[in-house]
């Protein structure tokens, strides 16, 4: 059956097989294009379309002349005939013509337009046909274009609304006021490069094809654009400033000022709050607005609250005050009011607070009547520790002096202070203020920046994770340890990247926190994740209601942030180094005492549970409770559980494992147990202990190498696990030990060796107590022995009584994956018997299970026997999409057991459908893997597959691997 691909987005074509065909004239190719996008037509249709200026006699003979080149040129069975009526393309043959997938999904598949530069003479329908349908696709194309960059502006995205409007660009679409709309975010946004190279795309477009410029207001909106750029870009930034990456809020201040300079009080808000934790950019933030704003000539003045003053009563105005007296007497211009406040003797501050407030409206008007020929910018910074007294006057200041030429900066950080909320409840009312909130730099944002300060240091690529991990992306932080990476001559990240700065504004954080909080922080501190309150009462035993009462007060300092999930409230410091400077805090002896306390409780809370998601925990404190016996102990059984999964075929896993946050480097067993075995051989005691932890050491590593295929080593590690367990007297490891063998004498059809060990583990069932899978682990195992050894019936009456009992059981995941298992060797059974029916219910059900459980080598061996069920059923391609699922399975847990039976099939697959050099290549992928799987049944198919390989001109198979004689 040919593969046939008709492209008729853009310039039309066809391909039949890799080849690309020719017509002998336009009409046939015109003909053939007119079927492929109506899939049927009357032969009336066709005439009517292409001949209409011919006669009947002679248009039908035209019309069979073109259907015959039509089939000679792309394929016999290309046209189907109805009777003597109707034309159609033949449903049954693999043809695929993109117009099909555009209107499916037009976005990701208009790639031109509709058969453009095509034409056939004299032939007035087939080109009005051609111009409607062309006309349909594009307007298609436009109205979902412009519904996504619609999505994108209000996404905030302004890569992908830029690209968007440049598709549009692209099918000349003209609506200008589109164009104005994302001119403008993009120009908020402070994408002005994205926004330039817009214009310059549609108005290239205008003059190109129609000898246009943009409308007068597109043009002016460019202007301003233009000018904008420039203005903020002759403005650089102090180098002692942290300013980075803000001029999307710095453009949206600036416009809200000049907008207020414009409109005076109709333009609504005079105030501007910048809200952000500290380090985070606000000051940076001001300091540049205030450099741009003086260098246009407005009158600035400026204040920065501290700590240390916030009981002073109305300091900041007082100060501002003493800044606009100095002006006036450089300007030569008297004003005496400030002298009314000093002069003044306090008896009742609520009536000064109202006479004060009386005279500032006073002097603030008559210096606008003086100098109100810019706008007047008041800037006060860190306002959280502004006197309640100076909030409300700032308040009344807004409301009363709206219509005044006066724009207020305020900036504060996110700690709750009830008289700001009041502030911004207030004016949010009335329409008066805008709120920037700086956020924290993404991990994007940061590359970029440290490419502008620091580009070497990302010469190591590990670098930019590290930097990210400790600054989390603020912007004095990371300003702080860029300078003090730059000054290490490695550029390396250094163990304590707390500098001098960073400190200070932390301790500013944590000042007027009470001894009681300290002290929940600092326990909070000892775990490395999220706490719930059972994490905090295991060191702190206080009744829930009172941590909560402290908790609450740390969220409104911004310390902390609360997180509402599924399972329970849990709570993080809302900054890493925040974490690491109270934990620097805590004395060497009360932070081992610490963390042996917590490693006691959930050591406990394991023995009772048996919940592996503890081990992390368990690792780490006792870690650093410094109880190394302890840590291997944990961390050599999270393995074993973990590894499971990939050098397995159905492996009991007690859960699913999805964060690898505790180990990165889990995907490589090699990588964390090599480097682990010599860690305890290092151990300086040869106790008990130490044996135990050898003898876990020597099945881990025994198992890795039996999976990777180096049975050598692998047995060799796997007996002395098996002696050591004797020894001890630990009959699990004794079990899982026996086990692996049994899955060894599996991979290497050693039929003996796993009926020997099936019998041990019979044995050892009857000693000693299991978990409740195990026996039907065991049953299941004699029960594929029986099925090795075609005792069909006995295998089946195993598999018969033991499937019922795991269905009960399912909700378990071990005992579910036994399910699967059971499944997969009913199904495999009936398979050698040739019953594929029945073999696909059997195989069907295994992978329905599979889906409700982690992914495992059991799935790859259902989907590759799937395949081999619809291969023999002659369903083809669903038996090539399950063995593409089978081989993606493999690759994804890294698995060589069960590779080199699905590679054999598909090679088979291959060679049914012609195929050859695909065959070959899935043929040798299939020897490869058989070097260490010696299933005599995969074996004999690599020898049909070679003897047909043979027979195939220009292809040169190697010999196959050759049956062992424990397979025979």
């Amino acid at each position: 059956m040919r593969d046939v691909t008709v492209t008729l987005m853009n310039t039309p074509s066809v391909v039949v097989d890799g080849e690309k065909k020719v017509f002998p004239y336009r009409k046939v190719e015109g003909l053939f294009y007119y079927i492929c996008v109506r899939k049927r037509i009357t032969r009336d249709e066709a005439i009517g379309i292409f001949w209409v200026d011919c006669d009947e006699t002679s248009a039908r003979k035209n019309l069979r002349d073109a259907l015959y080149h039509i089939k000679k040129i792309v394929g016999p069975d290309i046209i189907s005939m109805d009777g003597n009526v109707f034309i159609s393309l033949n449903p049954e043959q693999h043809i695929k013509v993109d117009v099909d997938a555009a209107r499916e999904n037009i976005l990701e598949n208009y790639k031109g337009e509709f058969m453009s530069f095509f034409y056939v003479k004299n032939c007035l329908e087939f080109e009005n046909w051609m111009d409607d349908y062309r006309r349909e696709l594009k307007e298609h194309y436009i109205k979902a274009v412009l519904k996504k960059a619609e999505q994108a502006i209000h996404a905030k995205d302004t890569s992908e609304a830029a690209r968007y409007a440049g598709k549009l660009v692209e099918v000349f679409y003209l609506d200008e006021s589109f164009y104005r709309r994302v001119l403008t975010f993009l120009m908020e946004e402070a994408e002005y490069s994205s926004a330039i190279s817009l214009y310059q795309k549609f108005a290239l477009s205008l003059k190109q094809d129609l000898e246009e410029e943009p409308e007068a207001e597109t043009r002016a909106l460019m202007d301003k654009i233009l000018k904008l750029r420039k203005k903020i870009a002759e403005h650089p930034v102090k180098e002692q400033q942290v300013f980075m990456g803000r001029q999307k809020e710095l453009y949206g201040i600036y416009e809200s000022i000049q907008k207020h300079r414009v409109k005076g009080k109709d333009s609504g808000e005079n105030f501007v709050l910048i809200s952000g934790e500290a380090g985070v950019g606000k000051t940076a933030l001001m300091g540049q607005l205030r450099t741009l704003l003086e260098e246009e000539n407005h009158t600035v003045f400026s204040y920065c609250c501290c700590p240390s003053e916030s009981d002073l009563y109305l300091k900041p105005w007082n100060d501002i005050l003493s800044q606009v007296q100095e002006f006036c007497m450089k300007q030569r211009k008297e004003l005496k009011a400030s002298e009314y406040f000093a002069n003044k003797d306090v008896t009742d501050y609520r009536i000064f607070a109202t006479q004060y407030g009386i005279h500032l409206e006073d002097l603030i008007r008559a210096f606008c009547k003086d100098f109100g020929r810019s706008e007047i910018i008041l800037f006060f910074d860190d306002i959280q520790w502004m006197d309640p007294s100076s909030i409300q006057l700032l308040n009344n200041t807004l409301f009363h002096l709206r219509d005044c030429p006066i724009f207020i900066v305020a900036a504060s950080r996110l700690e709750v202070v009830k008289e700001i909320e009041d502030l911004r409840v207030s004016l949010m009312r009335e329409a008066l203020i805008k709120e920037v909130k700086l956020k924290r730099f993404t991990l994007e944002e940061t590359r970029e920046l440290i490419e502008v300060q620091a580009q070497e240091l990302l010469g190591d690529p590990e670098n930019l994770d590290k930097i990210y991990e400790y600054t989390d992306g603020n912007a004095l932080f990371l300003t702080e340890l860029l300078k003090t990476m730059k000054d290490n001559d490695g550029g390396m990240v250094p163990e304590n990247p707390l500098t001098s700065r960073m400190v200070s504004i932390i301790q500013s954080r944590l000042m007027k926190l009470t001894e009681q909080e300290h002290t929940l922080l600092s326990v909070m501190s000892v775990f490395y994740h999220a706490v719930t309150i059972e994490d905090i009462q295991i060191l702190y035993p206080e009744p829930e209601l009172k941590i909560y009462d402290l908790l609450e007060h740390l969220l409104e300092r911004q310390i902390i942030y609360e997180d509402v999930g599924t399972a329970a409230i849990t709570y993080h410091f809302t900054h890493i180094l925040i974490h690491n400077y109270v934990q620097s805090k805590i004395s060497a002896g009360r932070k081992q005492i610490y963390h042996r306390q917590v490693a006691g409780y959930y050591e406990q809370k394991y023995k009772e549970t048996g919940d592996i998601t503890l081990m992390p925990e368990l690792i780490y404190h006792f870690e650093n409770a410094n109880d190394m016996y302890k840590k291997y102990e944990y961390k050599l059984e999270y393995f074993k559980e973990f590894f499971s999964g990939t050098q397995e075929i159905y492996p009991a896993m007690s859960l699913s494992f999805t964060d690898k946050f505790f180990f990165p480097d889990l995907d490589s067993s090699e990588n964390v147990l090599i480097p682990l075995a010599e860690e305890i051989r290092a151990l300086p005691n040869r106790d008990q202990r130490y044996q135990e932890l050898r003898m876990k050491v020597e099945y881990l590593i025994g198992r890795y190498d039996l999976s990777s295929g180096d049975y050598q080593y692998g047995l060799r590690n796997m007996n002395a696990c098996i002696e050591a367990a004797k020894i001890l007297k630990n009959s699990r490891y004794l079990m899982d030990s026996y086990l692996q063998m049994i899955y060894y004498a599996i991979q290497v059809y050693d039929l003996d060796m796993m009926k020997e060990y099936i019998m041990y583990c019979s044995e050892l069932l009857e000693e000693y107590q299991y978990s409740k899978s195990t026996p039907y682990t065991i049953q299941r195992l004699k029960a594929l022995y029986y099925s090795k050894t075609e005792q069909f019936d006995k295998a089946e009456q195993i598999l018969e009584s033991l499937i019922p009992k795991l269905e009960k059981l399912q909700m378990d995941p071990s005992c579910q994956i036994g399910l699967i298992a059971c499944y997969n060797y009913r199904g495999e059974i009936c398979m050698k018997q040739g019953d594929w029916e029945t073999a696909h219910t059997y195989i069907s059900k295994a992978l329905a299970s599979s889906h409700a459980s982690q992914p495992t080598a059991g799935l790859g061996m259902s989907y590759t026997n799937m395949g081999i069920i619809l291969y023999r059923l002659d369903n083809y391609d669903k038996a090539s999409e399950y063995f593409d699922k089978a081989r993606c399975c493999f690759q994804n847990l890294s698995i060589q057991w069960g590779r080199a039976k699905e590679e054999a099939y598909s090679a088979l697959l291959e060679l049914k459908l012609g195929k050859s050099k695909s065959a070959l290549a899935r043929y040798k992928a299939a020897c490869k893997y058989a070097d260490k799987d010696y299933s005599p049944n995969t074996l004999l198919m690599l020898q049909t597959v070679y003897a047909q390989l043979q027979d195939l001109p220009g292809l040169e198979p190697q010999e196959p691997p050759r049956i062992p004689k424990q397979a025979k």
